[in-house]
């Protein structure tokens, strides 16, 4: 099979999705220049990430962190690609990244399920798929946890977030998730997925939801969080290693 995919790779080469350089045969989406480059948060080495603090006195949230800092067009160009240019795959493989980098620090001990923030009918329709859903997939297909999509559901069309002022944005997601399973999560730990954390707004309004459930706890993780790489040594690891992947993970 290795001969086929040389010589479709040598007919149609496959370009990095970020400097649209020809990937090799062992590249997957990502050259491996630009997957070192990619501006990591880190947040998983702190012990209350600004993610979790970020819910605090709203929400009791175990543990929360993302993986990418949305400040560059590098990762912009990775949830442009999941949302608009129907290339959700993409954002399942950096999703497989994420988690294959931060499951040895306890993550996603006792996790029971991954819930990705769900999309309206509508939304979705038009789209053809939700985007955290396959943001879902990436970390399960590293953790084994499975995905769960019929818990919560989205029960109003409500308008995009992107143009919205910070006090809207709060008003714009009020009440717009409906638990429709509530049995399913009874006594679960839960892990709320989504492709970007700007206010926090949408995942609040989410996890109040799910929090309805009895004896629930939730955690949440983002694929990007609005904010400036240049991350201070509080939030740094010197031992740290960063996980390059090239091949299809297992």
């Amino acid at each position: 099979m290795k001969i086929f995919r040389d010589i479709a790779d040598f007919v149609f080469p496959r370009q990095c999705l970020m400097c649209g350089c020809r990937l090799s045969t062992t590249e997957k989406h990502l050259c491996v220049s630009c997957l070192r480059m990619l501006p990591r948060t880190n947040y998983h080495l702190c012990k209350h990430s600004p993610i979790e603090m970020s819910f605090w006195g709203k929400l009791p949230i175990e543990r929360a962190t993302s993986f990418l800092y949305y400040d560059g067009i590098r990762t912009r160009d990775i949830i442009y690609s999941m949302k608009y240019r129907h290339e959700p795959e993409k954002g399942r493989y950096v999703s497989e990244i994420f988690a294959a980098e931060i499951k040895g620090c306890g993550f996603f001990n006792g996790i029971d399920c991954i819930i990705p923030v769900p999309l309206s009918r509508q939304r979705r329709w038009k789209r053809g798929y939700n985007q955290s859903e396959w943001i879902a997939r990436g970390i399960s297909r590293q953790t084994g946890i499975p995905v769960w999509t019929n818990v919560v559901k989205r029960i109003v069309d409500n308008q995009t977030q992107t143009a919205l002022m910070h006090y809207e944005r709060w008003d714009n997601v009020e009440d717009i998730f409906r638990l429709v399973r509530p049995e399913r999560i009874h006594g679960k730990h839960v892990l709320l997925v989504d492709d970007v954390m700007t206010t926090g707004a949408t995942i609040s309004s989410c996890a109040k939801e799910l929090a309805k459930a009895k004896d629930v706890k939730i955690s949440v993780a983002t694929l990007c969080v609005a904010g400036h790489s240049n991350i201070s040594s509080a939030y740094e690891d010197e031992e740290a290693s960063v996980y390059i992947m090239t091949e299809k993970p297992v």
